[in-house]
């Protein structure tokens, strides 16, 4: 599961339909430990899209990038600062692609930090997610940000999912 981030968006879909929340939980919340680390240390890579692109992927992947590109021309200014405060992180994918472009070190420090915030925030989440699973705690009921952070903690390694 490390080595290919989770499930694939196809795959991910089908084990959103169990509507196991527990289950995947646990899965995510050892990957997003791990991405952490990784990181943390500089020691990602992008994950290896194998797949021959039909023409709306292919016009997909130059919207990606374009996006990407606007990102980081904004990324230093205030405006765009504040509204990544409320904004969730990047997908892994996404993620690794706008380091990747990033030729100043300054401003991929910046990006890098920005995730790292994100994911921390995120995994404290769904750690308390996973907590209030057990018997002895459920009393204290969940927060509308535990209760999807199982959610979020996958779609950041497969993308946004649809609910079932």
């Amino acid at each position: 599961m490390r080595r290919s981030y989770g499930f694939c968006p196809h795959h991910a879909h089908i084990a959103l339909k169990q509507q196991d929340a527990f289950g995947i939980g646990i899965i995510y919340a050892d990957l997003l430990k791990n991405a952490l680390s990784l990181i943390s240390n500089n020691q990602w890579q992008n994950p290896k899209t194998a797949a021959q692109h039909c023409p709306a992927c292919k016009i997909a992947i130059k919207s990606t990038e374009r996006f990407l590109d606007l990102m980081l021309r904004h990324f230093p200014e205030t405006d765009f600062q504040q509204a990544l405060q409320i904004a969730e992180p990047l997908c892994w994918k996404h993620f690794s692609q706008l380091v990747a472009l990033s030729q100043d070190p300054s401003l991929r420090r910046q990006i890098i930090d920005w995730e790292l915030k994100k994911l921390q925030i995120l995994q404290t989440t769904l750690a308390e997610f996973l907590r209030k699973q057990d018997y002895r705690f459920r009393q204290e009921g969940f927060s509308q940000a535990e209760k999807n952070a199982w959610l979020r903690a996958m779609e950041f390694f497969v993308g946004k999912l649809k609910q079932p």
